[in-house]
Formats: C-alpha cells, structure tokens, sequence
C-alpha cells in the first residue's frame, strides 16, 4: 500500500505536502519517524517556511527522511525470495 504520512497534517502549507511525499511505504512509518520528522520541527515549518532556518529545517528532514527509506527499500527487496521464471 502506498501513502503520504503526513496526508492529514499537510492542511494549507505547500512545504508540509512536499515532506510527505517522501513517506511511500505504510510497512516502515514507525522506523521513518523514530529517525526522523518530529512534531516540533514540523512546527517549525508550518510557522515559517519561507524563512531561512526553517527551509535549512525542511532539508535536512528530507534528505534524512530519504536515507532511510533508501535503507528500508533495499531491506525489503533483499528480503524477499528469489523466483526465477
């Protein structure tokens, strides 16, 4: 199943709506955001996205938020059988 995490908070702010995309995987939520996003620095965007500090805050999100799920996809396709046709 595919969904966006952070669907039901990304109410009226474009940059809240970009972060959840990076969520695709419903299986690895629980390990994204115990790496990751927290209600705080997503305080921080909604409050004030076109400042500086809060884009800096938005970034370094992403790019953690993509590590991770580059690591969650690689462990479930290793983990999964090989079937040969």
């Amino acid at each position: 199943m595919i969904k966006a995490y952070f669907q039901e908070k990304s109410t009226q702010c474009g940059v809240t709506e970009k972060i959840g995309l990076h969520f695709i995987r419903v299986t690895s939520m629980n390990r994204l955001v115990n790496k990751g996003i927290s209600d705080e620095d997503i305080m921080k965007i909604k409050s004030g996205y076109k400042s500086s500090s809060a884009l800096q805050t938005y970034k370094r999100i992403s790019l953690k938020k993509e590590k991770v799920i580059d690591q969650t996809l690689n462990l479930n396709e290793q983990s999964l059988p090989k079937y040969h046709s």
